[in-house]
């Protein structure tokens, strides 16, 4: 889209209803742009045009950022537009936030377990408890008892 094409998307959006929070196009990522839009009775949301994957996503904010609520190509911008209205149960934003969290937890899990190898390998348990023990209702039945183990080791120590 060009910056026109930017342009008219702003008018058509405020013609919706919507009040623009804040705009910007972007010439120099392939004429990308994003529009942050707010209205009294909806979340914040913002629309984004990928300039170079020629890509239209409409996304709503929650309190640990945006997600996803509708994606096409340019050409549907008439349907991006007509999801900006459309309302979200407070039960899929609570799903998809929780499915990031987790998404963030397994990361940290992951990092924590790896850390932890070394230091088991090294006869570290106190260290090695304190680095897993965080986790410990996520971890595998034999994750567990090798915690126990550490932590009756690092006991004895």
């Amino acid at each position: 889209m060009t910056e026109d094409d930017f342009r008219r998307y702003e008018q058509l959006v405020v013609e919706a209803g919507f009040y623009v929070k804040t705009s910007r196009y972007d010439e120099d990522h392939f004429g990308s742009w994003m529009i942050v839009v707010c209205r009294m009775d909806l979340p914040q949301q913002r629309i984004v045009w990928d300039g170079k994957d020629r890509t239209l996503t409409v996304e709503t904010v929650a309190s640990n950022g945006w997600f996803p609520k509708w994606f096409g190509p340019g050409h549907a911008s008439g349907a991006a537009l007509a999801s900006l209205s459309a309302h979200v149960s407070q039960e899929w934003l609570s799903q998809m936030e929780r499915e990031r969290l987790e998404g963030w937890g397994t990361f940290y899990l992951q990092q924590a377990l790896s850390i932890a190898v070394g230091l088991w390998e090294e006869g570290r348990y106190a260290e090695y408890v304190q680095t897993l023990s965080l986790y410990r209702e996520r971890l595998s039945p034999a994750q567990r008892k090798r915690l126990d183990l550490a932590e009756r080791r690092a006991g004895d120590g």
